[in-house]
């Protein structure tokens, strides 16, 4: 079965290099069997890969089949990533014509990184740089009247993306609007809507904008009985007319600073050339962001972080460890767990659990062996896998790791699951760093390979550099009761700073480098004036 499947793909990449047939047929049934890329053999995959490169150095490739070289791209960057990619992408990138193909060409480049831990960190930071400036370009007539000297009680807070209380970065964006408003800050929430709303360009795994059916303008938001308001700016579409609605209410409310919760949208940077503006991160990637004051970041940036934000001329100094990005909030703290008979389970059993919405691209076979060999170190040990994935992955670990291994979709009462079960553990990935946080604060100690956002709130101790490392710890964990366990994770818990006194923290440093750059661009105007 798999010669043959090896041998179509290959068969299909032949027909799309040689230009004949249906080509967007090839590509279809080459993005259907993209598992049988990794199990290509190696001389196979050089090949292949050798294959990629010749037909996107062709020039005429790049001018009559545009849309063919990007999904060659896309290919190139997930399972042959090298040195090379960044001049591919430079090059394809200036090829592409208009702001949303442009836009999602990023997405989907920040996507294959995210989902795959490739560093793509040095090309996205200065093609992301390009496009900022030719937005800037575009809407130049677009300008904000605004008052440098205006009342700063007045705070806009922005998400590309708020979905509900069980979507990490909404319930954090949610923490920030209430401990603002405890401050004593007037808040406005903006869902600035900057992923692509459709994929028209051709990648291998496309990617989208997950957003709720909402309307643009003013809507009360309803998250679980808590009433908020929030202004929908469907941006992604690029209509100016949006932008300008959109000024015209910040001309009036004249916001004193905009937070902004994640990165990589193009639109916040655009606002952030107006108003003194700070990014607070959601994950270890690195965001390039021209026009922000502040990046307050996971971790100090590495040395080749650094170099990708310079070579994209963008201020690497602005970006900053201001605060943990674990914090005690009345969300994630939770001394009474819930019964596992809440859930369908025997007292006895003992419940791992795997929890992220990218398990098709989380989940290998390194992974489905790790699972495996954890199940077979104790017969009550059940490994719940929670989020969304396709059946193809549901059906491997069945056959791979039996019955003990289950998939559980998507659960809404994430809280309380992770309250419940007896370890959380995390493959290596960025992301994750919510949950891990919540079930911390709900008494359930947290595993991980030392590796993107998870590692950066955990002990040293429990962390682990491979998955026979971090099967170690969980069966030596396995040795303790479950209170003493719990205990554990408290103590982790009780070290993490207040929520209120990190967004204190936050103001405060976006304070002082709004009046430092108001004092440097005063003693300029004195200077030029002197000469």
């Amino acid at each position: 079965m798999g010669t043959k499947m090896t041998d179509i793909l290959l068969s299909n990449f032949n027909n799309l290099f040689r230009l004949e047939g249906d080509l967007n047929s090839h590509c279809q049934a080459i993005a259907k069997n993209r598992k049988e890329i990794e199990k290509l053999s190696e001389a196979n995959k050089i090949c292949l890969r050798d294959q990629i490169k010749n037909f996107l150095t062709n020039e005429h490739n790049l001018k009559q089949q545009l849309s063919l070289s990007i999904f060659h791209l896309s290919i190139y960057a997930s399972y042959f990533h090298d040195e090379q990619i960044d001049y591919y992408i430079h090059k394809i990138f200036n090829k592409i014509s208009g702001l949303e193909n442009k836009n999602a060409f990023i997405y989907n480049l920040v996507t294959i990184g995210f989902r795959k831990n490739i560093p793509l960190d040095k090309p996205l930071a200065k093609i992301f740089n390009s496009f900022v400036m030719e937005l800037k370009d575009e809407y130049s007539d677009l300008r904000l009247k605004y008052d440098v000297n205006q009342n700063k009680k007045t705070i806009l807070l922005v998400s590309s993306q708020i979905l509900s209380v069980s979507h990490s970065p909404t319930q954090l964006l949610l923490e920030l609007y209430d401990a603002l408003l405890e401050l004593g800050f007037e808040v406005l929430i903006v869902q600035i809507q900057s992923f692509p709303p459709e994929n028209k360009l051709p990648v291998i795994e496309p990617f989208k904008g997950n957003y709720l059916d909402t309307p643009e303008g003013f809507r009360i938001w309803d998250f679980d009985g808590k009433e908020v308001p929030i202004y929908n700016l469907a941006a992604s579409h690029f209509k100016k007319s949006s932008l300008e609605d959109f000024f015209e209410i910040l001309e009036k409310i004249q916001p004193g600073f905009m937070i902004n919760v994640g990165g990589y949208n193009i639109f916040q940077e655009f606002i952030a050339s107006h108003i003194p503006s700070l990014i607070y991160m959601t994950s270890s990637m690195l965001v390039p962001s021209p026009f922000s004051s502040l990046v307050s970041v996971f971790e100090e940036l590495s040395s080749t972080q650094i170099k990708a934000l310079e070579g994209a001329q963008i201020d690497s100094k602005k970006y900053k460890k201001i605060v943990s990005q674990a914090a005690q909030v009345d969300s994630l703290f939770g001394r009474k767990p819930a019964s596992k008979s809440e859930f369908g389970y025997k007292a006895e059993e003992i419940l791992l659990a795997v929890v992220s919405n990218r398990l098709d691209w989380e989940i290998g076979l390194d992974e489905i062996e790790f699972i495996n060999k954890t199940l077979q170190t104790d017969p009550r040990i059940k490994f719940l896998l929670v989020g969304r994935c396709e059946d193809k992955l549901v059906t491997k670990i069945g056959r791979m790791c039996g019955p003990r291994a289950e998939f559980l979709g998507q659960i809404t009462e994430i809280k309380t699951f992770l309250s419940m079960i007896d370890f959380l553990v995390n493959t290596k990935r960025l992301g994750g760093g919510g949950a891990a946080a919540t079930a911390i604060g709900h008494g359930t100690p947290v595993f991980s390979i030392n590796y993107g956002d998870v590692s950066s709130i955990l002990p040293s101790e429990y962390l682990a550099d491979n998955y026979t490392e971090l099967l170690g710890l969980i069966i030596h964990h396995l040795e303790l009761d479950k209170a003493t366990r719990q205990q554990i994770a408290y103590s982790i818990f009780d070290q993490f700073p207040k929520f209120k006194d990190n967004v204190q923290k936050l103001i405060r440093a976006l304070e002082w480098k709004h009046n430092k750059d108001r004092i440097n661009v005063a003693n300029q105007k004195s200077q030029s004036l002197i000469n």
